[in-house]
C-alpha cells in the first residue's frame, strides 16, 4: 500500500502547484485555477490523498485559506514565509555568491527578498505581495485578451527588442509613470488606438509592469532569481536583467519550474522538523 509522506500546495491565483511526496517518490501536478477547488481537486484525483486528516499538508499562497477550508486541514505557511526560505535554500547552493534576492511576480502582485549567507534578510529587503487593483499577470492577460493576441505570440512580437541584439532598442522604451496595472491597461489600447505600432505599445507596458518589482531590489545584492509565470516571456526575463545588472547583480537565474514556493515550504518544514512545526510561533 502506498503512503503518501508530505504534500504541499501553493495555491495561486491562475495555478495549484502540487508536490506529492509518496513511498519516497516525488510527484508535481499543475492544475489551472478554473473551477471550483474542490471539483479540481476530485477531478484530478488529490481528494483521495486527503479522505484522512493529515499532519503533512502544507500550504501556501493567495488562495491557502480557502484551500485548507475545503480539505478540512493543512498548515498554512504564509508566501513571505515561504519566499524567505526558498531563498536561503537557494543560496546555500550556490558556492560564488553571499547574497541572493528572489523576485516573484505572479497574477496576484509581486514579492520580493533578498537574503544573505546566515539566512538573515540582506538590506532588510521583504516586501509580501502589494498589488493595485489586480496583479501584474492578470492585467497583463487582460491586455492580450483585449489586444486579441495569444501568450505565446508576444515574444514573437517583440522579437525585434529580444536578447543581446534587442538590447539598445529595449532600453529606449520609455517607461510610464502610472503606478497602477488598470490604468496601464487602458493606456496601451488608447496608444494602439492612435497608431503607436504594437510593437512598442506592447513593449512600453510589460517593460512597465516589469520594472516595478524589480526597481526594489537593491543594490548590493550578487545575484537574484526570478519566478512567477509573468517571467515565461523573454522579453519581461530581459528587461529585468537590463536594470539588475545595471545596479550589479553578477547573476540572474530563471525558475522554469515554477516551483520556488514549494521548495521553500519543503525546506521550511524540513529545517523545523514535521513534530516541531506546529509548536513553533514563527
Amino acid at each position: 500500500m502506498s503512503k503518501t509522506n508530505l504534500i504541499i500546495i501553493d495555491a495561486g491565483v491562475e495555478h495549484l502547484h502540487l508536490s506529492i511526496q509518496e513511498n519516497s517518490q516525488t510527484k508535481n501536478l499543475v492544475i489551472a485555477n478554473n473551477d471550483k477547488i474542490e471539483t479540481l481537486f476530485k477531478n484530478h484525483g488529490v481528494l483521495e490523498l486527503l479522505k484522512e486528516p493529515t499532519n503533512n499538508l502544507y500550504l501556501t499562497g493567495k488562495l491557502a485559506e480557502i484551500v485548507k477550508t475545503t480539505v478540512r486541514g493543512g498548515e498554512i505557511i504564509i508566501p513571505g514565509a515561504a519566499l524567505w526560505a526558498g531563498a536561503d535554500f537557494l543560496l546555500s547552493k550556490l558556492k560564488n555568491h553571499d547574497s541572493l534576492g528572489i523576485i516573484d511576480l505572479s497574477a496576484s502582485g509581486y514579492m520580493i527578498v533578498a537574503v544573505d549567507k546566515a539566512g538573515d534578510l540582506k538590506n532588510d529587503l521583504l516586501i509580501a505581495n502589494p498589488h493595485c487593483g489586480a496583479g501584474s499577470g492578470i492585467n497583463l492577460n487582460r491586455i492580450l485578451e483585449k489586444l486579441a493576441i495569444e501568450k505565446n505570440q508576444v515574444d514573437n512580437i517583440l522579437r525585434d527588442y529580444l536578447g543581446e541584439a534587442g538590447r539598445a532598442k529595449r532600453q529606449s522604451v520609455n517607461v510610464r509613470a502610472d503606478r497602477c496595472g488598470v490604468f496601464s491597461s487602458s493606456a496601451t489600447i488608447s496608444d494602439k488606438n492612435q497608431g503607436v505600432p504594437l510593437p512598442f505599445a506592447l513593449a512600453v507596458t510589460m517593460k512597465s509592469e516589469v520594472l516595478k518589482p524589480i526597481k526594489k531590489m537593491t543594490p548590493g545584492i550578487e545575484a537574484v532569481y526570478l519566478t512567477g509565470r509573468v517571467f515565461k516571456w523573454q522579453f519581461m526575463r530581459d528587461s529585468a536583467r537590463d536594470y539588475l545588472r545595471s545596479i550589479g547583480v553578477k547573476e540572474v537565474f530563471y525558475d522554469e519550474e515554477q516551483a520556488l514556493m514549494i521548495r521553500g515550504v519543503e525546506y521550511l518544514v524540513e529545517k523545523i522538523g514535521r513534530e516541531n512545526f506546529k509548536k513553533s510561533e514563527e
